[in-house]
């Protein structure tokens, strides 16, 4: 089955390397999805990250049933996770860049962000 839109993520982070390999990277997918369906977040604002994919998942929810596939940084992992928990039955899908990844020692920027929830 194809799916009907894609929206697109893509982190905006304060490493000046980091975004032309990501660009690159995703340079397919990104020249097949219409720009008014590519959204950029901070990945120092965590928040916002949270409130524009809980924005578009609650826009989307009224006539379609969105997907989320979280690739990218942690963040946006948790992300997802955290919006749907909003939304009962929302999928998200667990992805891998490669079929058998092996596990990796990355080493860390040295960036840290906090992030605290709290549902009522």
């Amino acid at each position: 089955m194809q799916a009907a839109e894609i929206w697109t993520f893509t982190p905006i982070s304060e490493i000046s390397e980091y975004s032309p390999a990501l660009s690159e990277a995703n340079r397919t997918l990104l020249e097949s999805v219409p720009p008014n369906h590519q959204m950029n977040y901070r990945v120092q604002d965590p928040f916002d990250c949270f409130a524009k994919v809980e924005s578009l998942v609650y826009g989307l929810s009224q006539t379609r049933n969105p997907v989320l596939l979280p690739f990218g940084p942690k963040l946006f992992s948790l992300t997802s996770l955290l919006v749907a928990l909003l939304y009962p039955g929302l999928p998200v899908w667990r992805v891998s860049a490669e079929r058998h990844e092996q596990p990796a020692n990355r080493k860390a920027s040295g960036l840290v962000y906090g992030l605290e929830v709290a549902f009522k």
